[in-house]
């Protein structure tokens, strides 16, 4: 009667909490492993050269019978965008929103 569906209960509780656990130490772990590959990614370097193009409007970032065509921002993910005539003060990669 009572006491059965009490320790029922309470064997049920036991597992809940046991299962909470198990999920706290997954998602600790899953935090720690994407933190480590976010700072490995942040640490990679993006070559730039002459076939380097812009992700918006195509044009080479670099030319070489021009010494200097503007600034140009290469985020993370590896998109490059000239600053002042694609980018325009946008912080964000526009080819990654868009996707």
């Amino acid at each position: 009667g009572l006491r059965d569906s009490l320790v029922k209960i309470l064997q049920d509780y036991k597992l809940q909490v046991n299962l909470n656990e198990g999920y706290k130490r997954v998602f600790v772990n899953d935090t720690v492993t994407l933190g480590k590959n976010m700072r490995s990614m942040a640490r990679r370097g993006t070559h730039i050269d002459e076939s380097t193009t812009c992700q918006l409007c195509t044009n080479p970032l670099i030319q070489e019978q021009e010494a200097f065509l503007g600034d140009v921002t290469v985020f993370f993910c590896g998109h490059a965008y000239h600053n002042d005539t694609c980018l325009r003060g946008r912080e964000f990669c526009v080819s990654c929103v868009k996707s």
